[in-house]
């Protein structure tokens, strides 16, 4: 029996996802922003009648022939969500991994926008503000899962994951952190609560 997809799932939403004009610059490299004054009241919302806040919007954006590598969105492991939506080349994809050897004593970049993580690729531009991220390699993990998040997407990023663009177009992601007290960070929805909470919207079966 094939194991379910904790990793991805399309959302149906009601209504259209506006993408910010910021998009409309191409950086040189991988490159993150926070947006928290992006207003879309629709997402705003929508989470709303479900008693959720958007804790924090951001951007990421990977350049042709680029990736983003392997990291958790926090400084420890666990299951929360996003809902994510991306704007370039269709091959672009998120990845999820499994880390087998990964323990709380593994390798652990606190700086991430002024080091260089264990590839050796410099970040120090990457972000205006320090990243608590657990940082991975490739021959570290094995490949689980993939997906475009060309449509609005509830993404898990508390498990390792990593951006993947093959083309020479740029790719943005726009991300809308999901939480129950938008001044909570250790609030935030994790995966299962997720699932039961937008199970009318969410779009296919795919496990």
């Amino acid at each position: 029996m094939p194991q379910e997809n904790k990793y991805h799932r399309y959302l149906n939403l009601p209504f259209k996802i506006r993408k910010p004009q910021i998009c409309n610059v191409k950086p040189k490299d991988l490159k993150h922003y926070d947006i928290p004054h992006h207003k879309d009241n629709n997402i705003s919302e929508f989470v709303k009648q479900f008693g959720l806040q958007i804790v924090n919007t951001e951007l990421f954006y990977t350049p042709g022939k680029n990736k983003l590598p392997i990291h958790i969105d926090s400084w420890k492991q666990d299951d929360h969500v996003k809902i994510n939506i991306s704007w370039g080349p269709s091959e672009g994809t998120t990845r999820w991994w499994n880390a087998p050897n990964f323990t709380t004593n593994g390798n652990y970049n606190s700086n991430y926008n002024s080091s260089k993580d264990l590839n050796g690729e410099d970040y120090k531009n990457f972000s205006d503000r320090t990243h608590r991220s657990i940082i991975l390699k490739e021959e570290e993990c094995e490949l689980v899962y993939e997906a475009n998040t060309d449509k609005p997407s509830l993404v898990n990023v508390g498990t390792f994951h990593s951006s993947y663009n093959p083309t020479e177009e740029g790719r943005w992601t726009l991300c809308f952190i999901l939480g129950y007290d938008k001044n909570d960070w250790d609030n935030l929805v994790p995966w299962d609560d997720a699932i039961t909470i937008f199970k009318d919207f969410i779009d296919g079966e795919n496990f």
